[in-house]
């Protein structure tokens, strides 16, 4: 301040703008460790989102598979319903089946029991007379005939009966066994899907696992490293605001004490602020991820699924192999079992 010439404003400017110039060079320098420090610190940060976005990605297949597996869960409850009223009907019509094969038994067993009945009865008598036999002959066949011919015409019905619900139960068992493939191709991509998801899900929950670890502890480093290097900036950044507000009065004429109070106080708005935060709240939180409980083929999947079949209808559950409800740093295990769901 010994080239302030108080008498001339001309030459005081030219002061002030050399002197602004090396205040500049020391807030450039100053700035640029700040922003030197600030991209180390946002380094940290975007690293972290990016690892947090693949997470989010290798979720994408994940809630892609849990609807498919919701879908096929419904349709295979609706199914199933479908499936057991088919199985009642096949049933209804196995026992008639069963019923009318045991008439036809019966009644050909009649038809046989008659031609023995007859071949024993046409044996002729002692001292029976050739006309007494001949009569006694036409007089059974008859008598016999007219019996067989009754005995046919009801075996001929029970035959056609047992043919025409043959033919019947025939289409009744096709049915239900289409509509029993149906249901268990749609158990198969329910149990498939459940565990594909189970398995995407717990990929994606052990990347989002790594990435608080990975990234929180460069974070805070960078941050510790920040403050160390940028330690009385703030206070020195405010000196020179200062400073310049006072290079800039003697560019004036004339100077109040005011003046220079106000230059001294940067609550009255000249001063620049410097902009850097390197706040812990600025590290995003982690997201929430949550491996499926419910999985092929545990207890509480086997209850879910498989636990409203009606009697007569059964199922195989499709087992998830190598899966467990751990992900880093969580010991708990689900239990995977094979079963028949009957």
């Amino acid at each position: 301040l010994s080239k302030f010439d108080k008498n001339s404003t001309k030459n005081n400017t030219v002061f002030a703008e050399e002197y602004r110039i090396l205040i500049d060079l020391e807030r450039l320098s100053m700035s640029k460790t700040v922003t030197a420090s600030q991209k180390s610190i946002d380094k940290q940060v975007a690293m972290f989102n990016s690892c947090e976005s693949d997470g989010e990605i290798k979720k994408e297949p994940a809630e892609k598979l849990k609807k498919i597996y919701q879908d096929s869960s419904s349709a295979h409850k609706a199914c199933t319903k479908n499936e057991y009223k088919q199985f009642r009907t096949t049933s209804a019509c196995a026992d008639i089946m069963e019923s009318q094969t045991k008439l036809h038994a019966g009644s050909s067993k009649q038809l046989r029991a008659m031609s023995l009945a007859t071949k024993k009865d046409c044996a002729r008598a002692y001292n029976e007379s050739d006309f007494a036999y001949a009569t006694r002959m036409r007089n059974k066949f008859v008598t016999d005939y007219s019996k067989f011919l009754e005995l046919k015409e009801k075996h001929s019905k029970i035959v056609k009966g047992l043919e025409e619900t043959k033919k019947t139960c025939t289409e009744v068992d096709k049915d239900y066994q289409s509509v029993k493939e149906d249901c268990d191709a749609t158990a198969e991509l329910m149990d498939s899907s459940a565990c594909k998801y189970a398995f995407h899900m717990k990929e994606a929950c052990n990347h989002f696992a790594d990435c608080g670890p990975m990234y929180y502890g460069s974070w805070e480093a960078a941050k510790k490293s920040a403050e160390e290097l940028v330690k009385g900036i703030p206070e020195h950044w405010e000196l020179t605001s200062k400073t310049v507000c006072l290079l800039g009065l003697l560019t004036k004429e004339k100077v109040e004490k005011i003046d220079i109070d106000n230059c001294d106080n940067c609550k009255s708005g000249h001063c620049d602020e410097l902009d850097f935060d390197y706040l812990e709240s600025k590290f995003p939180p982690e997201s929430e991820c949550k491996v499926p409980k419910v999985f092929p083929c545990n207890k509480a999947y086997y209850v879910k699924e498989y636990g409203h079949l009606p009697k007569g209808v059964e199922r195989e559950c499709l087992p998830c192999e190598g899966i467990s409800l751990a992900t880093k740093g969580n010991a708990t295990k689900g239990n995977a079992t094979k079963g028949n769901a009957t």
